[in-house]
């Protein structure tokens, strides 16, 4: 990977990311706030929860993991409004 920088822009007005596909959302979630780092929920996407975060220069960056269609179900019909369906 390579990581770039460019000026003269505002990196917290912009929908540009890397997503991370993970296995274990929660672990994830846990282990960067433990770090001091603070987490956004991200818009809904039926199947996934995901939340995203800035890293130390402001990029940002999505942490995803696909529902089992049980779970996708269960959290749908218990928080239908919910944060929890992301």
């Amino acid at each position: 990977m390579h990581v770039g920088v460019e000026g003269g822009f505002d990196r917290n007005s912009t929908k540009a990311h890397i997503a991370y596909h993970v296995d274990n959302l929660d672990y994830w979630h846990k282990k960067l706030i433990n770090h001091g780092i603070t987490i956004k929920q991200s818009i809904p996407i039926e199947g996934f929860k995901r939340f995203e975060c800035r890293d130390p220069f402001g990029n940002r960056i999505e942490m995803i993991q696909p529902l089992k269609l049980h779970e996708a179900t269960t959290i749908k019909k218990l928080y239908p409004h919910n944060s929890l369906n992301t």
